[in-house]
């Protein structure tokens, strides 16, 4: 089924509350209780993460891994879905993966991807590091949009 059609079906569910689809945006649909597709009934909260932009999710610790490698600059965010300052930033972030185009920008989900956040030491959201060759080149923790943008400079000078 595409992607379409499952919010088309889920918009005519009761008790929806959803963000639908706009360029940068990702979406995130809830459903309390009501009729879901094809008349069962159900609970469910379901994220669908749209990028429009060069952001890719992170969704194993292996991919993290292998993405480290990289010999060029990436770019990490940190987030979890209930992070009201990730939702804020995140929409310049994915703003800046669309201005430096030979760099690449990637999400982690702490709480999809705990071993990660542990791993890296988050202890705060939102979260963002830089990294070369396997090296933090940069780090910033806050939704500084001034700071963050500063801090992908200094990491991506470096290359």
């Amino acid at each position: 089924m595409q992607l379409s059609s499952l919010l088309g079906a889920l918009l005519t569910t009761s008790a929806l509350s959803a963000t639908l689809p706009q360029p940068d945006i990702n979406i995130h649909i809830s459903i309390a209780e009501g009729k879901g597709y094809n008349g069962m009934e159900t609970v469910m909260n379901q994220k669908h993460r749209v990028h429009t932009t060069g952001v890719q999710d992170i969704n194993s610790p292996g991919e993290f891994r292998d993405i480290l490698k990289s010999e060029k600059v990436v770019i990490v965010e940190f987030t979890a879905v209930w992070c009201g300052p990730c939702h804020f930033i995140g929409p310049q972030y994915d703003q800046f993966s669309t201005e430096y185009p030979n760099n690449k920008f990637f999400k982690v989900d702490i709480d999809e991807q705990s071993d990660i956040a542990e791993e890296q030491g988050i202890r705060a959201l939102p979260a963002f590091k830089a990294y070369k060759n396997g090296d933090v080149v940069g780090e910033l923790v806050g939704a500084i949009p001034s700071g963050l943008k500063s801090m992908i400079d200094k990491a991506i000078a470096k290359d």
